[in-house]
């Protein structure tokens, strides 16, 4: 399976702690006060031979996950899919934020079987989600340490709706040696059980862990790699 990210923010510090600060001050939103966040990803998939799934996670962050609907048996499926986010954060105290984000996805398959080639198309709200961050410690005498806890107040699967079904836990630490920011964000997904038609469908837990690195090319622009 073949991706390709391009995301484009439009702050600092993606809606949640799992969006590592591409500039590190104000990492939690002053108290009182909202953020607002957006961003743009574009990703391409490509699946070959016998595909036996409901989902295909894709990524839009460090510790952000959209699922694309798919069912195929044997065949090779070529999708384009481009997800808009959009998020408010509010500074709740000098160490603790809130913070809702919605992801919409707009996705368009190429399918060739047996029979031909065929085409599909999506576009839908994917999910919204609610959480908050709180600053354990800051990148002094030792690196800098957040937390954070979400839950999905809605996710859309193939026909059905799910309410508060997926719960997030994560931890990101960073430490900060100028121009260079080295990081590393991990986390554990639980998803329980939900309705999809007839059947019971469970997109399975897990847990995942990244780190990266940035390099701070002036004080606009932030050049970042990693894996996970």
């Amino acid at each position: 399976m073949f991706k390709v990210f391009f995301v484009f923010l439009c702050i600092a510090f993606q809606n949640s702690l799992a969006e590592l600060p591409l500039t590190i001050e104000n990492v939690i939103t002053d108290k009182e006060k909202f953020k607002l966040d957006l961003s743009l990803s574009y990703n391409n998939l490509e699946l070959q031979g016998v595909q036996a799934s409901d989902g295909i996670l894709i990524q839009i962050g460090p510790t952000s996950f959209v699922s694309v609907p798919s069912k195929v048996g044997q065949t090779q499926i070529n999708s384009d899919v481009l997800i808009a986010s959009i998020g408010a954060r509010y500074g709740l105290n000098d160490n603790l934020e809130s913070y809702l984000r919605a992801n919409y996805l707009n996705s368009s398959s190429r399918i060739t079987d047996l029979s031909g080639t065929s085409s599909t198309s999506d576009s839908k709200l994917a999910d919204v989600w609610a959480g908050v961050n709180y600053q354990f410690s800051k990148d002094t005498s030792t690196p800098a340490l957040l937390g954070s806890i979400e839950t999905a107040l809605y996710e859309k699967h193939t026909t059905e709706n799910a309410k508060f079904k997926s719960h997030q836990i994560g931890i990101t630490t960073y430490r900060a040696i100028d121009p260079i920011v080295l990081s590393l964000t991990s986390g554990y997904r639980f998803n329980q059980i939900r309705k999809d038609n007839s059947t019971d469908y469970k997109p399975g837990n897990f847990f995942f862990i990244s780190p990266s690195v940035g390099f701070a090319v002036n004080d606009t622009i932030t050049l970042t790699t990693g894996f996970q």
